[in-house]
């Protein structure tokens, strides 16, 4: 058995890499297992690095603490080289964990912890901000500026549009289109297929089955649980807690405040606009519903689609409104509307005087509503509700609607801001 100490050099741009490795057979052609020196090798190509034996040792003891003295702190920060974790044991230290690389105004690169105050306040920004992992009409794959012209007008659309990631009946993941005959029958399935991310108690993050009942019974949580997406003044987005002081004195807000999702006329692809694009009013974008209607399938699920559409035309969707039906179509939405295959089955109408609002419950949870202050029936003169002093709140079983005034009494009492989705 051999043991020695590697250093593996990219001829392109100089970077290089420090490992060690033991084999029974010196030309075994193994190039490091680092994440970034497998994708530089993956970007330029295995012959344009060289790798170069620096040291031979007697035991795997004697290169471990060899590899620990070299492959230190400075250099896994050190951006010429492509360590993340320091040598020895073969995992990251707590220095050196979640690490990333980072730019200042004047363009210097290193690297830092993402709990960096500098890194979280945006004095200094991921060496990506900014820019863009594009494809063209050929399917070469680049990076450009967010603000290229190219990528705005739909020139160079997003690397990824059109594909996804799957994995195989043995586990084997790769990236197919979503056109893919296999993805499309079921054979390839989606890697998250049946998968939830939650986190724990502690706030530990992983991902575990739909139906796993720890899930199910609200032991793990999903991972925005509590959470929100915000923007501050700068326009810079980040995620807090929903009890954030800056969340709750309207310092941060919602990053959809003031959004609606529109259709871009040239390009066809939706996208979030402002409520105040002028775009609007010139006609350029639009609601991504105009011109449709909304319809029911066989099993009872709503669609939207334009009313001369293949599934339309094969009654394979039904209109709802009934301003669209022959006597044909209002004779299956009558069967389509009955029974389980009623979206509304087994749902009620409720309605609470004091925050003038209608609500349509599942009738498992219509009695703890009715114990809540909620009554039966839906207000039919209700006026328009000003919910800018208002949030909802849960307690991890019941959501309730607050006002500003009432919500620090709420949260002082174990309640959070946000709602929770009952499961039946």
């Amino acid at each position: 058995m051999f043991y020695y100490m590697y250093k593996i050099t990219n001829k392109v741009n100089g970077k290089m890499y420090i490992g060690v490795h033991k084999t029974k057979k010196l030309d075994d052609g193994y190039m490091g297992s680092g994440l970034l020196i497998q994708k530089a090798i993956k970007k330029y190509g295995k012959e344009n690095f060289e790798k170069e034996i620096l040291e031979f040792f007697d035991s795997q003891k004697e290169m471990y603490e060899r590899e620990h003295e070299v492959v230190n702190e400075e250099i896994v920060k050190d951006l010429r080289f492509y360590n993340l974790c320091q040598g020895g044991t073969g995992f990251c230290s707590e220095d050196v964990k979640d690490m990333c690389i980072v730019q200042d105004e004047n363009g210097n690169r290193f690297k830092v912890s993402i709990d960096d105050p500098r890194y979280l306040s945006y004095e200094l920004k991921s060496m990506n901000h900014g820019y863009a992992v594009v494809k063209d009409k050929d399917g070469n794959n680049f990076k450009i500026s967010i603000n290229d012209k190219r990528y705005l007008d739909g020139e160079f659309v997003g690397a990824t549009i059109g594909m996804v990631s799957v994995k195989d009946k043995d586990g084997n993941n790769s990236m197919v289109s979503i056109d893919d005959p296999r993805y499309l029958s079921g054979e390839l399935k989606h890697n998250w297929a049946g998968l939830i991310s939650v986190k724990d108690s502690e706030g530990c993050c992983f991902q575990v089955s739909k139906d796993d009942p720890r899930y199910l019974s609200g032991e793990l949580k999903g991972v925005m649980f509590g959470m929100v997406t915000v923007n501050d003044k700068d326009g810079n987005r980040l995620v807090v807690s929903t009890d954030d002081p800056r969340y709750l004195s309207g310092e941060l807000v919602s990053f959809v405040k003031g959004t609606v999702v529109l259709k871009d006329i040239k390009t066809g692809k939706n996208g979030v606009y402002s409520v105040d694009d002028p775009r609007r009013e010139s006609g350029e974008l639009v609601s991504p519903y105009k011109g449709k209607i909304i319809g029911i399938d066989e099993n009872g699920t709503q669609k939207w689609d334009f009313p001369d559409s293949p599934d339309f035309i094969s009654k394979k969707l039904i209109p709802l409104n009934r301003r669209f039906h022959t006597e044909e179509t209002k004779q299956i939405l009558s069967e389509r509307m009955n029974g389980k295959k009623n979206h509304m089955w087994g749902k009620k109408w409720i309605h609470n005087d004091e925050l003038d609002l209608n609500k349509n419950v599942k009738e498992c949870d219509l009695a703890e509503y009715l114990i809540s202050g909620w009554k039966m029936g839906r207000l039919k003169d209700r006026k328009k509700t000003d919910l800018s002093n208002k949030k909802y709140v849960t307690d991890g079983t019941t959501n309730k609607m607050v006002t500003i005034d009432e919500l620090e009494e709420y949260l002082n009492n174990g309640w959070y801001i946000g709602k929770t989705l009952r499961r039946k």
